[in-house]
């Protein structure tokens, strides 16, 4: 954990300043120690140089170990490895990009935050455009995103509950979160504890499950109910028993759109692997919580958290701006139409040094 960084982090309880106790640093990262708030006295660890900021909700264990078996898994290459969903690492930053609606060159000399990182793939990729980003996540997995690749300076990591968010308001200039809030069995609350970590000014970005078009995985998901009960090791089984079913539905469709002079794209082909198939059906048969929105919905969030200048992206992804202050009075002022490429945005702003790093006595 890196001084810059704390400079972030609240308590996840109160929302308090934290102060640290540092026992083991290198070159100003703190790789071993424990950070408490002056506010309520909450202890937490900072184990392998990463701030663990997890507090107790319900599901909170059943989510750690279902993502926390996935990534896993995948680390070890028991899951597709050189892509994710079907789509490769290059794909990934693109598409991402294009659904912030930002240019690669936006991204200097700012915060960023990927809220639900997993193995932090897309994560690292951000960190080769931005000033610094922060990757959060629930599953103890988070070490993965330091193994997965060298060391970078920029990337920052810390182990915290989207329901208790462990960042403080108004800290990130760009907030992602793709596939992750419809899992923490509150996705208002999840969206809105995002929100306000966003700095005026500042963009973000949420997709979620859609409650209209519901896939093969959906239904499977719900005839089963209750796969989320099932055995780490029995359901990744499972999923590779029931994948060659799915692979004969996708060639299905892919022979469908062939004889419709419909293009197929490289994507679609890989989504029709034996080992893509068998991530999907994972991801979505593993976690308790599972929700589905409209845009109408999501659309309705953004604006009561006064986001302006909103586009839906793709099926349930939205993006907005969040507004700044109206000069000379309390009500927010709407934005430009959109966030231009040839206009700057201001960063957002150092705040006061919440944590002290002291060495350890006795």
């Amino acid at each position: 954990m890196r001084e810059n960084f704390a400079t972030r982090l609240v308590c996840p309880r109160c929302r308090g300043l934290l102060r640290a106790v540092a026992k083991q640093k290198d070159d100003g990262d703190v790789l071993e120690g424990s950070l408490t708030c002056a506010t309520c006295g909450g202890s937490y660890d900072i184990r392998g140089s990463i701030p663990r900021l997890v507090i107790e909700s319900p599901g909170v264990r059943e989510t750690q170990r279902s993502f926390g078996s996935q990534w896993r898994k995948r680390g070890e290459g028991r899951f597709e490895n050189e892509t994710l969903w079907g789509v490769t690492r290059d794909e990934e930053l693109r598409l991402s990009l294009d659904a912030l609606g930002l240019k690669p060159e936006e991204f200097r000399n700012r915060w960023v935050l990927d809220a639900g990182c997993g193995s932090g793939r897309l994560t690292r990729s951000l960190a080769a455009l931005a000033g610094e980003v922060v990757g959060l996540d629930l599953a103890q997995t988070i070490d993965l995103v330091i193994r997965n690749g060298p060391p970078l300076p920029n990337l920052h990591l810390v182990q915290g509950n989207l329901l208790h968010i462990p960042l403080a308001d108004d800290a990130f200039d760009v907030v992602w979160s793709s596939g992750v809030i419809h899992h923490t069995g509150d996705t208002y609350r999840a969206f809105t504890n995002l929100a306000r970590v966003v700095r005026p000014g500042g963009r973000l970005y949420v997709w979620v499950y859609s409650s209209r078009k519901l896939s093969l995985y959906k239904y499977i998901r719900d005839a089963m109910r209750v796969s989320h009960r099932i055995p780490p090791n029995v359901l990744f089984v499972f999923c590779y028993a029931l994948a060659p079913l799915l692979k004969v539905y996708h060639a299905g469709k892919l022979a469908l759109r062939r004889i419709r002079n419909l293009p197929v794209t490289p994507r679609e082909r890989q989504q029709g692997r034996i080992r893509t198939i068998a991530f999907e059906l994972h991801d979505d048969l593993s976690p308790r919580f599972q929700s589905r929105h409209t845009p109408e919905e999501v659309l309705g969030w953004f604006q009561r958290a006064g986001f302006v200048d909103l586009e839906v992206v793709g099926e349930v992804g939205v993006r907005g701006i969040k507004a700044k202050p109206a000069t000379g009075g309390g009500s927010l002022a709407r934005m430009p139409s959109g966030l231009h490429h040839d206009t700057p945005i201001d960063p957002a702003p150092e705040r006061d040094t919440l944590l002290a790093v002291e060495p350890r006595t006795g």
